[in-house]
């Protein structure tokens, strides 16, 4: 069901996931009546400039500029824009989260801008526009919100038209009317393109036409114009979004967050089920980590496997261990044997159960850690990082839907809420920065496997400044190596930055490393080998052939730069 723009729905302030008391019911009442379009009330003055300024933003940021400056402006810009904009509004809790991931995906951009950020900026501003004005804006009633919102903007866009319209003197539209000029119009525009688009010789004319247009009038090209037109869309649902309750998951899993006691007694098979389930799994789990206390904690590796090779098996079935526990959990405890007596050593075991999961989770952990020391730390192994922690946090929130006897409609919102916080931490998060910093001290530390993310990992403005101290290894491959990458990435800055001739382009994370790499041009002058490529050559050979041997037991034996081998320092 659908709210007007400014007003929540009926139940939005109540019980999370209400939905209005006219939908109930509508299956035994016979078929609903037939939909009526209701027309848009007019925008008022403020919400006009609001379009306006929104529009006049996304060009700004989006159109003209390509980099950190301007789309921080644009995601501080719109959503004060939206704040102040709303004739009614409330700060609630989820509002302010959001509200403070905008500002870290602004702050981010700033600092370094990617499409990961971008992405996830834009995608937040019809959430933020939504909480703005109801508070119970879980993840499930966002994304209908939105995809309602997006649905309705067009015609949400007449409202403004009509606004935009009382402000031009009657005199001119009484020649003739509106509609019989625009549609016809709007006709000819869609059908034209549709045969450009077919057409290779009219594509062409119309090059010609733009090409001369913009020559004659210096003015907007017509792509600018279709831009400009698809921003305010967009800005008439950010301004008037749709407020939407997904009647079929009310239907399937209520509207509370408390599993109340009831009459209704659980079967016997039930409690058997969850019993002998939960009995049977902590033994399984008990001889799984039996076996990690050995050779995973222990150090004592399985005859014809080294530590390191446990160490790397199976880090991602264990993640995928801990989501099918959760299911699991959530599956068996759920209605009456929630509150009977008979279910207590069910629900005993099924703490027992998630202890084991949680000590599984710190050996997975452990896992991964191992990995990470072994040959270096990449964006991908801390997305691993994530995706455990993120099972694990998944697993929490079941057993403590057990112990407080919550329904699972609270469990899946938690859930998903958990998902959507740690998508948006990593967008922002500078995981290229730290991943650099660690693999620089592993090689200054004549550890030489992560020398490959040299070649195999982007390297961003932000994890320059991280390689300077490795001109000073004592390893002449390894200092001459990674000057010639310096000065490749000094190249690829100095010609970005060149590029951007606006300040809409500037980005905190590549001044800086222009600074940094201005400072220490001396030394690098100094260190850089007369023959470059032969240098590049040496540092990508023994990076790629080290990798390529076989693993040695531990961490603790480096690798010696004048043997080129691992042996125990002297």
């Amino acid at each position: 069901m659908a709210a007007s723009p400014d007003t929540p729905p009926p139940g939005a302030e109540g019980a999370p996931g209400s939905t209005p008391a006219d939908a109930s019911g509508a299956a035994s009442q016979g078929p609903p009546p037939p939909a009526v379009l209701v027309k848009p009330a007019p925008a008022r003055l403020p919400e006009l400039a609001a379009l306006l300024a929104i529009v006049a933003l996304a060009d700004m940021a989006l159109y003209q500029g390509a980099g950190g400056a301007g789309l921080a402006v644009l995601f501080a810009g719109i959503p004060a824009t939206l704040f102040l904009t709303a004739s009614a509004r409330g700060v609630s809790r989820r509002f302010a989260a959001i509200a403070a991931l905008l500002a870290l995906v602004a702050g981010r951009c700033l600092w370094q801008s990617g499409a990961g950020v971008t992405t996830l900026g834009v995608a937040m501003l019809l959430p933020f526009a939504i909480a703005l004005r109801t508070s119970r804006s879980f993840l499930p009633e966002l994304a209908a919100s939105t995809l309602g919102s997006a649905w309705a903007s067009v015609r949400q866009l007449g409202g403004f038209g009509a606004t935009l319209a009382r402000c031009v003197p009657r005199g001119r539209l009484s020649r003739a009317s509106s509609a019989a000029v625009y549609v016809p119009a709007a006709l000819v525009v869609v059908f034209g393109a549709i045969f450009a688009a077919a057409n290779p010789v009219i594509q062409a004319w119309l090059g010609r036409a733009v090409g001369l247009l913009d020559g004659l009038t210096g003015g907007p090209s017509p792509q600018r114009f279709v831009f400009w037109a698809v921003c305010a869309i967009a800005a008439a649902g950010l301004l008037r979004p749709v407020i939407r309750t997904i009647a079929g998951l009310d239907a399937r899993l209520g509207v509370a967050h408390v599993s109340e006691p009831t009459d209704l007694a659980p079967e016997a098979s039930r409690i058997a089920l969850a019993r002998n389930g939960m009995l049977a799994l902590n033994v399984l789990f008990l001889g799984y980590n039996a076996l990690d206390a050995v050779y995973l904690w222990g150090g004592h590796a399985p005859s014809g496997v080294t530590h390191t090779e446990y160490a790397h098996a199976g880090t991602a079935w264990l993640t995928v261990a801990f989501v099918l526990s959760t299911i699991v959990l959530g599956a068996l405890f759920r209605g009456p044997i929630e509150h009977d007596a008979r279910g207590k050593l069910a629900r005993g075991l099924a703490y027992a159960w998630a202890g084991q999961n949680f000590i599984l989770a710190v050996g997975t952990f452990r896992r991964i850690t191992m990995y990470i020391a072994y040959s270096g730390l990449t964006e991908l192994r801390i997305v691993g990082i994530f995706g455990t922690s993120l099972a694990t946090l998944g697993l929490a929130i079941v057993v403590c839907k057990v112990w407080r006897r919550r329904t699972m409609l609270w469990v899946m919102r938690r859930q998903l809420d958990a998902l959507a916080v740690a998508v948006a931490v990593f967008a922002v998060a500078p995981t290229d920065h730290l991943a650099m910093h660690y693999n620089v001290a592993r090689i200054a530390a004549d550890h030489y496997r992560p020398l490959l993310h040299l070649y195999e990992q982007p390297i961003r403005p932000e994890t320059v400044p991280a390689l300077l101290p490795l001109l000073d290894h004592p390893d002449p491959v390894v200092r001459e190596g990674v000057a010639v990458v310096i000065a490749t990435q000094r190249d690829r800055l100095q010609a970005a930055d060149a590029r951007a001739t606006s300040w809409l382009d500037f980005e905190l994370a590549r001044h800086r490393a222009l600074g940094a790499l201005a400072a220490a041009a001396a030394h690098i002058a100094d260190v850089m080998p007369i023959d470059r490529d032969a240098a590049r050559a040496r540092l990508r050979g023994v990076a790629y052939g080290i990798n390529d041997e076989l693993e040695h037991e531990g961490d603790e034996v480096p690798f010696d730069w004048r043997t080129r081998s691992y042996s125990p320092r002297d």
